[in-house]
């Protein structure tokens, strides 16, 4: 049967797939990151913000990730000049060795107004809220991670606001602790903004959401979900650490009557939203990024990600 042209075709063109099916996911596509551009407009931020770049990265998995390809997105999200760097959490896999291996990518992380940082499960060691407590922010590593942190120039936004003033001019950015950390208060967090103030908020978990509607932000920009990190065909996602299972990736439409959360299609080549009236009509809008780590070496069908948003006045 060999010896048919068929037969051999068949046996080489499974061969492939199957090759493909085990190398791609393993050794190429973790490694593949997709630096996105969008535009971020805001209602009622000053036209000196016209133009401002934020640079949105989280989920680095530092310890677990592979340190090479983590320095090599980092330079190279660098050379976009963001004027602000944020992380949303998952700064470490919580292995001995991550908080050293951190230390090396911090400095380069470098933006006219800062870093800033929220913290993320992983953070803290806890991979499912079944194991929350307040003992998480006493173990050793954590309190390693906060210290490098508190000694470098990052940030460390834990139900905090910061306010970036440019003039007369203000944009508001708010971090608050992880959704499954009993550190999370939001009301603490958007107690500190004025009446009036243009909010971003940052946090881990997009889960947060359901608690986060009735607060003072335009924009809301997460991670943890991985996109799913390995989507089998037929299948559907092998990871989704969350309960909303449709807010793995993409950008989400909160809308201002009903509180309805809705996906919005983004064209593949396209550089901004979807939809521009849909932020008109006082709609808001949550961003969860597949991520630049993984919590194993795999990726399938959801490539890793950092993204950069371009402030729009309306």
């Amino acid at each position: 049967m060999l010896h048919r042209r068929w037969v051999r075709s068949l046996v080489r063109g499974a061969g492939a797939v199957a090759l493909t099916a085990l190398v791609w996911p393993r050794l190429v596509a973790p490694y593949r990151c997709q630096i996105k551009r969008y535009t971020m407009p805001l209602r009622g931020i000053g036209e000196a913000f016209r133009g401002y770049r934020i640079l949105h990265l989280t989920d680095l998995h530092t310890g677990r990730t592979r340190q090479t390809y983590l320095k090599r997105v980092i330079k190279q999200c660098m050379a976009l000049k963001p004027d602000l760097i944020v992380m949303t959490g998952d700064l470490i896999h919580y292995h001995p060795h991550s908080p050293g291996l951190l230390a090396e990518l911090l400095p380069l992380l470098k933006a006219p107004d800062g870093v800033l940082a929220t913290l993320g499960n992983h953070d803290y060691n806890e991979y499912s809220s079944r194991y929350t407590g307040a003992r998480s922010a006493r173990r050793t590593i954590h309190r390693r991670l906060r210290a490098l942190l508190a000694q470098s120039h990052v940030r460390l936004l834990l139900n905090q606001a910061i306010c970036i003033k440019r003039g007369d001019d203000e944009l508001w950015l708010v971090g608050i602790d992880d959704f499954w950390s009993p550190g999370f208060s939001p009301a603490a967090a958007f107690a500190q903004l004025p009446a009036d103030a243009v909010g971003i908020c940052l946090e881990h978990n997009p889960d947060a959401l359901t608690q986060l509607r009735d607060f003072q932000w335009q924009w809301m920009l997460c991670g943890h979900s991985h996109g799913g990190q390995v989507n089998v065909p037929l299948l559907g996602p092998m990871y989704v650490p969350m309960q909303h299972r449709n807010w793995l990736s993409g950008m989400f439409k909160l809308a201002a009557v009903g509180g309805d959360v809705s996906a919005l299609s983004i064209h593949r080549d396209e550089q901004r939203p979807a939809s521009l009236l849909a932020i008109g009509r006082e709609d808001r809008i949550m961003y969860v990024s597949c991520g630049l780590g993984y919590t194993a070496p795999f990726r399938m069908f959801a490539p890793p990600e950092a993204a950069l948003f371009e402030l729009l006045p309306l």
